[in-house]
């Protein structure tokens, strides 16, 4: 292909993607003299340029099109009702540009049906009905059309374009260069030879500088990433009868080529889940006392070495009972595990593959792949979604990504006498293991106490199969944040920081799911790199349990935050716990008013038969029993105890890792690790009891 056609596609395709932002945003402003003058120059000047490489058709359209802005602009037409023919306008000439760079010419066809209602819509003053064209497809991904320019445009002072396949491969060869520095500063650590010291130094200095102007040159700012978004919201917010205004913060942030074309995308997926799943109708939103156009909100802005971008909706949010549903509809879940799924674990189901709460499928959702693919995708960067929603509110999403995936600092841990990788980013502290952090274990699951919350840990030795070495010594916990999770995985020591470059695995690894990459030391030795979200898997989950104002009526599973807790022991050392909102009251009870019904132990209580769970305490204590009474939506039940501790009034951090039949989980009361008790589970009511061979007197 001519280098001028190539040059010509190059800066059409970024031209048609302004203008499209444009006519976009002279919709919704249409006095807004400033815009419509640039989208008028935009038309003009790749109007002319057609004409010089003899582009006929796309000349003829883009005239067209240009003759009805300068009547907008001149004021003659109004805007607002133009704009739906000049997207249409804009999408075919997307078209013909990308069929031009495939084959080198202009494709067959003839736009006489666009071009007419344009010229039409001109002369006549006004727009012609019907006159929205439907749009075209995107163009395909990679292609020389969708490639976006690494530098400012043509024309820019000081600037050049260069093939983005020449600084990927500069990026390779600095990357390799960061390599041989890290192995000189290995082998010429120990030395004394200060001219060979001061040499590294200045080679480590020059390394660096090179290594951030190479990354610089792949920076690109993120909004470039959105340029699609405000169109696609518009026509979004036309099929499905909404009003929907998006807002756009920190465009300018900048990140990696790489991951900017990655993270394409699940932008993509997110508008159209906040579209149609979070924003409300305006009926609806008159009825909830809202606006009737819906804010959606997406922002980005620099932390550290990663990139945080925020989606938020102030739509309706999302209703556990609706996901419940959903659930049971497409056989996702058991019944019982459905009841002891939080709200917030129930939210998680949203990232599900072949997950969706739509009732019908539509050419916007129902197919259950949208959040699955942002999910996918951004773990595949190395990054975390983390959902929050408030129903009535709205909804938000958090992603968090690396700034570039080539060379990223890292922690080298030791674990059995080998040496393992993990981004820094994924790191929160590190913590000794000793008498100030004791490790305790409830379940054969160990746990550590910090700073009052319960943090769930997993022996990194035990995820490898390496199994415990022999002897006994101080553990290290490397404190890790993945998503909504916050988990600590035991090692044996840090071995150093360093920046390395992200090898992908050989293809015999890539299916042990433990890795996200390879990377090679100063030592010439390779390392694998761990994947936090896998190690986020061997642990589990962790919820934090905040305390509403007053308690409410206790449902399955749910957990009462606020009015006390009562503490006690029965049938084991570990402590448990009941709130004291459902407790009717305490009751010492002889063993002769205890029955059984089959396996059930039973007692006459006003008048009713009341089951009892025994804990097995009937077995080892014939004299006086306590029992405290609880009632649950009118129906009431007993729990035998040993002994009463103690009353508290504290906010439990839930660890539901832990959960089984009668128990919602463990969490940390009193200085202790408490077993919360389920207080409408069936178990928790005395099913399930061992059968005794005992009867009462």
């Amino acid at each position: 292909m001519d280098e001028l056609l190539r040059d010509f596609i190059a800066e059409t395709t970024e031209h048609l993607t302004v203008l499209d932002r444009d006519l976009v945003a002279i919709e919704q402003s249409p006095e807004d003299r400033g815009l419509i003058g640039d989208a008028f120059r935009t038309v003009h000047s790749i109007k002319g340029t057609c004409g010089f490489l003899g582009l006929k058709r796309l000349e003829t359209l883009l005239h067209a099109a240009e003759t009805l802005l300068g009547k907008i602009r001149d004021g003659v037409l109004p805007a607002g009702p133009a704009i739906g023919m000049l997207l249409g306008a804009c999408d075919r000439a997307k078209t013909i540009v990308t069929a031009l760079a495939s084959e080198g010419h202009e494709p067959d066809g003839a736009d006489g049906d666009i071009v007419a209602r344009l010229e039409l819509s001109a002369r006549a003053g006004t727009a012609m009905p019907g006159a929205e064209a439907p749009r075209a497809p995107e163009p395909a991904t990679g292609g020389p059309a969708a490639s976006e320019p690494a530098t400012p445009p043509l024309g820019a002072a000081g600037s050049i374009r260069v093939n983005l396949d020449t600084i990927d491969r500069l990026m390779a060869e600095v990357s390799e260069l960061v390599l041989t520095r890290n192995q000189l500063m290995q082998m010429l650590r120990d030395r004394t030879d200060g001219e060979a010291m001061l040499a590294l130094q200045r080679l480590s200095h020059v390394t660096s500088d090179l290594q951030e102007s190479v990354m610089q040159t792949r920076m690109q700012p993120i909004g470039q990433a959105w340029a699609k978004l405000p169109r696609m919201m518009r026509d979004l917010g036309r099929e499905l009868g909404k009003k929907i205004e998006l807002k756009l913060e920190g465009s300018e942030t900048e990140l990696d080529r790489q991951v900017l074309e990655l993270i394409k995308d699940p932008f993509t997926h997110l508008i159209r889940n906040a579209a149609d799943h979070g924003i409300e109708t305006p009926a609806e939103r008159r009825r909830a006392g809202k606006t009737e156009a819906g804010t959606v909100t997406l922002a980005a802005r620099q932390e550290g070495s990663a990139i945080v971008i925020t989606l938020a909706d102030d739509g309706h949010g999302i209703d556990a009972r609706q996901i419940r549903a959903s659930l049971r509809r497409g056989d996702f879940a058991t019944e019982a595990e459905l009841r002891a799924m939080s709200e917030q674990q129930l939210q998680q189901f949203v990232f599900h593959p072949g997950f969706t709460t739509a009732a019908q499928v539509t050419s916007v959702s129902g197919r259950g792949v949208g959040l699955d693919v942002v999910r996918s995708n951004v773990e595949k960067l190395g990054g975390t979604v983390e959902l929050a929603s408030t129903p009535g509110r709205g909804t938000r999403f958090t992603i968090k990504i690396p700034l570039t995936l080539a060379i990223v600092p890292a922690l080298l841990l030791d674990c059995v006498g080998q040496r393992f990788a993990i981004p820094q980013t994924a790191v929160a502290e590190l913590i000794r293991a000793g008498a100030d952090h004791p490790i305790e274990w409830i379940h054969d699951a160990p746990v550590l106490r910090l700073r009052g919350n319960l943090l769930p840990l997993v022996a990194l030795r035990d995820v490898l199969g390496f199994g415990t070495p022999a002897g006994e010594r101080e553990t290290l916990i490397a404190v890790l944040g993945y998503g909504m999770q916050r988990f600590g995985v035991m090692i044996d020591d840090v071995d150093d920081a360093e920046e390395i470059v992200v090898k992908s695995l050989s293809p015999l690894l890539r299916g042990i799911k433990l890795f996200a990459g390879s990377t090679i030391l100063g030592d010439g030795s390779v390392v694998l790199i761990l994947d936090p979200g896998a190690l986020a898997a061997a642990v589990g989950t962790v919820e934090s349990v905040e305390p509403p104002r007053a308690a409410p009526p206790l449902r399955h599973n749910a957990v009462p935050r606020s009015g006390g807790w009562l503490l006690f022991r029965a049938g084991a050392d570990t402590p448990k716990a009941l709130p004291l909102a459902a407790i009717l009251r305490i009751e010492e009870v002889a063993p002769r008013q205890i029955e059984w019904i089959e396996s059930q132990p039973v007692m006459l209580y006003r008048g009713a038969t009341l089951p009892l769970h025994s804990f097995g305490i009937l077995d080892h204590a014939p004299g006086k029993q306590c029992v405290v009474v609880v009632e649950q939506s009118g129906k009431t039940g007993g729990f035998l105890v040993d002994e009463i501790i103690d009353t508290v009034d504290e906010t439990p951090v839930l660890d539901r890792t832990l959960a089984r039949p009668g128990v919602l989980g463990v969490a940390m009361m009193g200085g202790r690790m408490t077993e919360i008790l389920d207080i409408a589970d069936g178990a928790a009511a005395g099913k399930g009891d061992a059968k005794s061979s005992r009867s009462a007197a």
